[in-house]
């Protein structure tokens, strides 16, 4: 068995219908976690003429799909993943928390004067329909078999208690794991595990049970995001994959390579052209200015009043996962957010970007 699945994750596309570029949209973006909502239709451009051009068997994306839910967007990201499909290519989908909630329009406030009309379950469901499966009646969850592997697709938010998996959803997992012995991986947009101390609540809230059931099933892989982190977290016998946000420097994109019973995952970066008149405008106009606009952002997100080279560096790698430096400066920074957040995970030689485990 060979397959090659393509994995992205918290794409958070915006429709420039939304906001038209208004200044107030602009500094709302600035402020945020260095999403690079500026450049949703560049992102998905180069993630429909990377996939199309790898030919995987598959594409899932694991949720946050659209920034906050509203319908026009998820319209919108529904007919790029519509081209990927039409090349021949399977993609599948599910919900992540910015997905669906009508409360999720009240995100818009700073910037649009007419609040647009939010997804709901339903909605979501017809949307992405052609993306998806009708399986479990308790959530859009669903499983695909795929010549020898299956992929369990968890949603926990398109449901009454966003978070958890309920009990239906429990017995249909249960259910579809029973059938047969085949090889199974799981996709989830929370967390299966703990990445770091300060991410602890974005895990399945109920995770442990459903790691009991993947124990008693011998699912030992999962994939999910998020987190905004490119991170590898594993316990005695289940490794959770987060692949980091799409939307954010560096774009990264999973490969899962699965050769009989190994699966190899390792990440790639898009290449995202910008067109000349946003090279004006927002004066972004390659990937140099793309990293500086990451780091303004977390800079401001942090309060934190630091421009250094090595500082930059330290930053960078936590939250694209390659192996963290040696940086004095963390000893002394007095934003005590960015201090839990770096100072709870030391330097190692450790690349959270490449991996390969038995399935």
């Amino acid at each position: 068995m060979e397959k090659t699945i393509l994995v992205a994750t918290d794409i958070h596309y915006i429709s420039p219908a939304v906001h038209h570029f208004n200044d107030a949209f602009l500094s709302k973006m600035a402020h945020e976690d260095g999403k690079m909502t500026i450049l949703s239709d560049e992102i998905m451009e180069a993630l429909v003429c990377y996939v199309i051009e790898k030919k995987p068997d598959a594409l899932v994306i694991t949720g946050d799909l659209s920034w906050n839910g509203d319908i026009t967007s998820h319209q919108e990201m529904r007919n790029y993943l519509l081209r990927i499909q039409k090349a021949g290519i399977e993609v599948y989908v599910f919900p992540g928390n910015h997905d669906i909630g009508k409360e999720r329009a009240k995100y818009y406030v700073p910037f649009c004067s007419k609040l647009p009309e939010c997804a709901d379950k339903n909605d979501f469901a017809d949307i992405y329909a052609p993306f998806m499966i009708k399986d479990d009646a308790g959530s859009l969850s669903y499983v695909k078999e795929m010549d020898g592997i299956r992929m369990l697709c968890i949603d926990v938010n398109a449901t009454n208690h966003p978070g958890i998996v309920n009990e239906e959803t429990f017995s249909w997992i249960e259910k579809r794991l029973s059938e047969n012995n085949m090889p199974c991986i799981a996709f989830s947009h929370q967390n299966f595990l703990v990445l770091h101390p300060m991410f602890a609540k974005r895990i399945i809230i109920n995770g442990d049970n459903l790691l009991r059931l993947f124990r008693k099933y011998h699912i030992h892989i999962g994939f999910s995001g998020h987190s905004h982190l490119q991170r590898i977290a594993e316990n005695e016998y289940f490794t959770d994959i987060c692949t980091a946000c799409l939307s954010a420097y560096e774009h990264h994109i999973g490969v899962i390579q699965i050769n009989d019973d190994v699966v190899h995952y390792h990440t790639e970066s898009l290449h995202v052209t910008i067109p000349a008149d946003k090279q004006k405008n927002f004066g972004i106009s390659c990937s140099e200015d793309e990293k500086e606009y990451f780091l303004s952002s977390i800079r401001r997100m942090m309060k934190l009043d630091i421009d250094n080279p090595q500082m930059d560096n330290y930053i960078l790698s936590f939250f694209d996962g390659h192996a963290l430096p040696h940086c004095e400066l963390i000893q002394n920074i007095e934003s005590s957010f960015l201090s839990s957040l770096l100072k709870d995970y030391e330097p190692g030689e450790k690349d959270m970007n490449q991996l390969s485990i038995g399935i």
